[in-house]
């Protein structure tokens, strides 16, 4: 019985001491990641303003290729929405394009596992000469959800990773249809906020 009380006692300890930390854990998340892409924002934005043509550069797309992908509303620009089911790893969600400009990118509000965890993105131009700076972005907030803090923690460095292998690979599929490959400069400039 002594032994019970002990572990039990650990057990709270333990749970004290995470639901401490959660509650001084980061209610937000921001991710930006940034490439240059020898082309002009009116070259990129097909491959951006589509949800059916993100299957051609998306880290999200080789990781489970037996992805179940649905296409509603507009076929490209705002109102579009593209919804995925996957494996385990892919999960189950959807993106919402809210806005798009062929010069400045697309917005949208992405909600995944049925609306648990609700989240907005942009991917953005900026023209620098004969290049464009394209760079993806991610906000998530939890506000006092202390499990969602911990997620968000968690799969910051996924994000991170997903959105580098995409914006590379988009800046290879773009600079090889155009013609503009420089296979010098294929690494993205990551940029990190927060």
């Amino acid at each position: 019985m002594k032994a019970l009380k002990i572990i039990l006692g650990v057990i709270a300890i333990i749970l004290m001491v995470i639901i401490i930390i959660g509650l001084f854990l980061p209610s937000e998340v921001n991710v930006e990641r940034s490439v240059t892409i020898h082309a002009q924002p009116s070259d990129i934005h097909p491959y951006v303003n589509d949800f059916r043509n993100w299957s051609g550069w998306t880290a999200w797309a080789k990781r489970d290729t037996n992805i179940t992908n649905i296409y509603e509303g507009p076929e490209t620009g705002a109102g579009s929405i593209y919804k995925w089911s996957g494996n385990e790893e892919a999960g189950s969600g959807m993106l919402t394009m809210t806005k798009s400009d062929s010069n400045q990118g697309i917005w949208y509000d992405m909600s995944m596992e049925d609306g648990q965890f609700l989240s907005k993105g942009s991917i953005s131009y900026k023209p620098k000469g004969d290049s464009t700076a394209v760079t993806w972005s991610y906000q998530a907030e939890a506000g006092g959800n202390i499990i969602f803090k911990y997620v968000m923690v968690f799969f910051k460095p996924y994000i991170e990773h997903d959105f580098d292998v995409g914006l590379r690979d988009l800046k290879k599929l773009v600079e090889s249809d155009s013609g503009a490959s420089d296979s010098t400069a294929v690494e993205p400039d990551s940029i990190l906020v927060n």
